[in-house]
């Protein structure tokens, strides 16, 4: 089992939340050879070459390119002592020797145990914050979010040492898997908490020092239960009046996952403006296994989420785009629901970006039967 870090020139793909910002391709749909000669680049992190998975992409204002995911940090295959990792790129894909002198940073959080990025997002002033997850003591799973200075070093005006965990449930399974940075630099994580063997929704918000943020539910955290059983919140956004968008899945019965999403007002509270509970539950094509990993907002405020629609032993990209209110829009594809056969086998999209002119672009990977491997996949809409 080898895996690297692999970011192709055209759009990155990776299996969680990331937003594109908002751009054009300067040739619809071709690799750009100004990007290591070939468009694609791929970096071994792993000291034993075994692991990377880039999990989040995020651009400086200068340009660079930061990738986010975790590394196998043990000589044994299955092993679990995986550790943070962030890799910087110039912007002609070469690897940015001014970040921790090699532009890859791994930052090992709870020992030998399972420690794993997520999401990244870059501040105004240039530092980065990574959120994900760790197993803190080998015992739960909790938040984690890691700010790093624009050197690559770990910033110690964030809670100290640069790294915050936060014990939602005192259970196993408090993961985060999104974040996103307010406009007063306050930092959104969202992901899921353990309810007694069920999950909800979690969102946690950190003042820009790392402590919690009491303004938002009296302790900076919110969970949600949006259906009965299992939620889980893949991907944040921000509203440009503040409000937070949380998006994800959940099981309705069986093997029966819709798309979910929950709107909060700026204080924690469910927002009654969206869909008049702050929460939507859509079930893409009848009771297949519907989930949504990527959201976008659009420049008049609709919503578009992307994941995929299982049923028949098949999978394919799914789009819903909700309005400002949370209804479908009927004005995409009449019904708010949109899905795309590719390969015919195996459809996954894990990302989304809306471009100026208003086409939304959806990534994942389609399953190639020529080959018995699954391929970049990239939709324009």
């Amino acid at each position: 089992m080898r895996k690297k870090i692999t970011l192709l020139g055209i759009v990155p793909l990776f299996a969680a939340c990331f937003i594109l910002p908002a751009t054009s391709f300067a040739q619809t749909g071709s690799l750009d050879l100004t990007f290591d000669t070939d468009g694609k680049v791929t970096t071994s992190v792993s000291p034993f070459n075994l692991e990377d998975n880039a999990k989040s992409v995020a651009i400086q204002s200068d340009g660079k390119i930061v990738a986010v995911g975790y590394s196998l940090m043990s000589g044994v295959e299955f092993s679990t002592d995986y550790d943070f990792t962030v890799v910087r790129y110039n912007s002609d894909g070469s690897l940015d020797n001014s970040f921790d002198t090699d532009g890859k940073v791994t930052t090992d959080i709870s020992g030998n145990f399972e420690d794993k990025a997520n999401s990244v997002a870059i501040q105004s002033d240039g530092k980065i914050v990574v959120a994900g997850f760790s197993l803190m003591a080998g015992a739960n799973y909790s938040f984690v979010v890691v700010r790093y200075n624009t050197d690559g070093s770990l910033d110690s005006g964030f809670d100290s040492d640069g790294i915050v965990s936060t014990d939602i449930s005192g259970l196993n399974e408090d993961k985060a898997f999104s974040l996103a940075i307010q406009s007063d630099g306050k930092i959104v994580v969202a992901g899921n908490s353990d309810n007694a063997g069920n999950k909800d929704f979690a969102v946690v918000r950190y003042n820009s020092d790392g402590s919690l943020d009491t303004g938002f539910d009296s302790d900076g955290i919110v969970t949600t239960q949006v259906g009965s059983f299992v939620d889980l919140a893949t991907c944040v956004v921000i509203q440009s009046d503040g409000k937070i968008v949380a998006i994800g899945q959940s099981l309705i019965s069986g093997n029966d996952y819709d798309f979910s999403a929950v709107r909060y007002n700026t204080d924690g509270s469910l927002d009654t403006g969206f869909d008049t509970d702050g929460k939507v539950i859509t079930s893409v094509v009848g009771i297949n296994d519907d989930r949504a990993y990527s959201a976008a907002l659009q420049s008049d405020g609709k919503i578009v989420v992307v994941g995929y629609t299982y049923g028949t032993g098949l999978y394919h990209y799914a789009l819903v785009r909700y309005n400002t209110n949370g209804s479908l829009d009927t004005g995409f594809d009449s019904d708010g629901i949109a899905t795309t056969i590719i390969g015919n086998v195996i459809d996954i999209a894990y990302a989304v970006a809306v471009q100026n002119d208003g086409r939304i672009f959806a990534a994942g990977y389609s399953y190639n039967p020529a080959s018995s491997a699954n391929d970049f996949a990239l939709v324009s809409y």
